[in-house]
């Protein structure tokens, strides 16, 4: 007879499901998922070497570092852990004995001097005890040599290490380190960069880190002094810098009167979402003082940049301090900064420091021309005309200003109304009203959701969508809702009938799937003008095995899950694989690639598609036996009757009658459940039936089942079966 052991191995090797965790953000091994937080220093100049630092959690045993785009190599270093309670008791001491050590140093020389030496012969004094309890700390340069630091310094490690009132807050999602050494080769173009560890238990998430062209300094904690002194080096100048627990940082420059300075202040740009702090991002604040200690300017953020841009024109030759900080004065090691100052005139009042609009997708596809506005244009009088479809470049020049246009509609006609503005980095909090022939208002937007732009979180961009009541001269009207106005107000209009389209994201844009295994994935649809159409899935140009199941959007639907499977085989890598959608849209179709993002948390509660570069799949060793495909018999999509259950059949070479599997559905759909399952010789049986109350948002979806099974006494996840599509019918 089988033992229970035998039995599991069977089953871990048969069914080729084995997940790593970070192949989805709700999957029941999340607890080891690496992931990171920050990149300390978060850039580096074209030509150098960076000592950088990746904190996170998860990270032991990293095998790879992997850095997007060209000219930017890492390796790692070494592993920093975090310390335990017995170190952080340990360090204290040392702490602790290094001051008494320094206190009866200077208790002796102050003794000396009061109490001159006659030439007595002291006592010897006995060789202290060995320490044969002693607990080793991590290998950390603030931890290495206690003796060489200041008490500013002691004090520095102390809040660091231990906490304010001898109790570090606990922050397990930042508690690992990994050094890394950078080397951006000579030559490499300015921007940005995601940097990733590939760990055994899989692949972390990006991390944003920029390449500069300008000289870099680094804000050296360890040095704990109150003011950094820079007045030696000349503009313009990087600092980069990191703001723990209650920490102001300030930098000493020299400026000449006349002189306008320009300080750019990244923060929320380097980590855009904090999933457990408000706002949900390191809000910074950055002032300029004068050598007398006042405060010239200020500046905490950059129109509606949360990052802070500051434009001073010098009063006066001296010295200047410029400090920055997190406006309520919290810290941490990822509120990390890019602090730059520079007399770029021409560069004073760009819109943003983004490279691109910051959002998933492309710009709204119009078609067609833009114009330009041409002012006036406040009133029906002096209003654009334009036949339709037409798109404008305007700009809301000043507070209050009314931008007008019209055209003539029929009764019945349907229009699409949509303005982009914030969505182009302007400050523009625009609203748009429609005024019919009889000069009513007859509709108006202010906000509309869109769940494309993953880096705004302000929606400011209004939209309509009418059907025309009556035939005749219609107006459209934009303005700030707010009354503002002036020459960074810019946005563009577009009138005219719908052009459905859609837009495709897919999360996590990380994914680790040992080879012959199968992980979950998400893919949402940004739909555009009332698209509602089905949209079919597959990869794009990859390498022979990978199988994407459940590749299907279904009508309506703006997100599905589905599953990817990886060839069979003892290969290791990493590949950066591509997916798209087809639709018909009207009678063309439409291919879309989809952007690899990642679905983060904002503040406790708010969600947002953080966009990223690349959409990357790691392959590691399965670790196993190489294991028999899994494959649905079952006619796809199952039909599943609302008053009797439905079967699926799959099969699985290998799989025995005596295996013992536990089967769990994973966010399965309204209504539907998991009713029993069969083990048999080489194939698995699933039944499924709907629930009452049989509350069904759509019809038609993929189920996604977890294998669980017994190993040693104690309940082990083995992973996920291939998606399964599913129809609910009426009976």
């Amino acid at each position: 007879m089988r033992t229970r052991a035998f039995v599991a191995t069977l089953v871990l090797t048969a069914l080729a499901m084995m997940t790593c965790a970070d192949a989805a953000a709700d999957g029941p091994l999340d607890r080891t998922r690496p992931t990171v937080g920050y990149a300390y220093p978060a850039g580096g100049r074209a030509g150098t070497v960076v000592p950088v630092v990746v904190g996170g959690q998860n990270l032991r045993r990293v095998v790879a570092v992997h850095v997007s785009g060209e000219g930017v190599r890492a390796e790692v270093v070494r592993t920093i852990r975090a310390l335990n309670f017995q170190q952080q008791r340990e360090l204290a001491r040392r702490i602790a004995a290094e001051r008494k050590t320094r206190k009866a140093r200077q208790d002796k020389a102050a003794d000396g001097a009061r109490r001159p030496d006659r030439g007595k012969k002291k006592k010897p004094q006995p060789a202290p005890k060995k320490d044969t309890q002693r607990v080793e700390l991590p290998d950390h340069p603030l931890l290495n040599d206690l003796a060489a630091l200041d008490e500013r310094q002691l004090d520095a490690v102390w809040t660091r290490f231990i906490g304010p009132g001898r109790k570090k807050q606990p922050n397990a999602q930042l508690a690992e380190m990994v050094e890394l050494s950078v080397e951006i080769a000579p030559g490499t173009p300015p921007g940005w960069r995601e940097i990733r560890l590939q760990t055994r238990q899989g692949l972390t998430n990006p991390v944003r880190f920029r390449v500069g062209d300008v000289p870099e300094v680094r804000e050296d904690e360890s040095i704990g002094r109150p003011v950094h002194d820079l007045t030696a080096r000349a503009l313009p100048l990087l600092v980069n810098g990191q703001i723990l627990a209650g920490d102001v940082d300030r930098f000493r420059i020299r400026a000449t009167g006349g002189q306008r300075l320009v300080i750019d202040g990244e923060a929320r740009d380097l980590v855009p979402y904090l999933a457990d702090a408000v706002p949900g991002w390191f809000q910074a604040v950055v002032c300029v003082r004068d050598a007398a200690g006042r405060e010239v300017a200020f500046s905490d953020d950059c129109g509606f940049d949360p990052d802070p841009r500051l434009v001073l024109d010098v009063p006066a030759d001296g010295v200047y301090v410029v400090e920055i900080r997190d406006s309520i004065h919290r810290g941490r090691e990822d509120f990390v900064y890019r602090l730059s100052v520079r007399d770029d005139v021409a560069r004073a009042w760009t819109p943003s420091r983004h490279d691109g609009p910051p959002g998933l997708v492309a710009p709204e596809r119009v078609g067609g021309a833009t114009e330009n506005e041409v002012e006036p244009n406040d009133d029906v009088a002096t209003a654009h005309g334009g036949l339709l479809p037409f798109a404008v470049a305007g700009q809301i020049a000043w507070p209050g200003d009314v931008d007008v246009y019209v055209f003539e509609g029929a009764a019945g006609d349907e229009i699409v109304i949509e303005v982009e503005a914030r969505r182009r980095l302007s400050p523009l909090d625009a609203v748009v009203r429609l005024v019919d022939p009889a000069g009513t208002v007859t509709a108006w937007s202010d906000d509309r959701d869109d769940a494309g732009p993953g880096l705004l979180t302000h929606h400011a961009d209004p939209y309509l969508r009418v059907r025309l009541p009556d035939d005749g001269a219609y107006a459209v009207q934009v303005t700030d809702v707010r009354g503002h106005g002036g020459a960074r107000h810019d946005y563009r209009l577009r009138v005219g009938a719908p052009r459905p389209d859609f837009d495709l994201v897919v999360t996590p844009s990380g994914v680790s799937v040992p080879a012959g295994r199968t992980v979950p994935i998400h893919v949402h649809a940004i739909r555009r003008d009332g698209f509602a159409g089905p949209i079919d899935l597959a990869l794009r140009d990859a390498p022979d095995g990978f199988v994407l199941s459940g590749a299907r959007i279904p009508a309506t639907a703006d997100s599905v899950r589905l599953t990817l499977t990886a060839p069979r085989g003892r290969q290791e890598t990493l590949l950066a694989l591509r997916l798209e959608g087809r639709a018909r849209l009207g009678g063309d179709e439409a291919v879309r690639e989809a952007v690899p993002a990642d679905d983060r948390m904002q503040a406790f509660i708010y969600r947002h598609l953080v966009p990223a570069q690349e959409w990357l799949v790691a392959v590691p060793r399965s670790g196993s036996r190489a294991a028999p495909p899994v494959s649905i018999a079952s006619d796809l999509p199952v039909l599943v009757p609302s008053t009797r259950r439905a079967r699926v059949d799959l099969g699985v070479p290998g799989l025995t009658a005596e295996s013992v599997l536990d089967l769990r559905l994973d966010a399965p759909p309204d209504g539907l459940a998991l009713d029993g399952w069969e083990v048999a010789t080489n194939r698995l049986s699933v039944f499924l039936r709907c629930v009452p109350p049989r509350v069904v948002r759509r019809t038609e979806d993929n189920l996604i089942v977890e294998v669980w099974t017994t190993l040693r006494g104690r309940r082990a996840f083995v992973g996920h079966l291939p998606a399964i599509p599913v129809r609910i019918a009426d009976r």
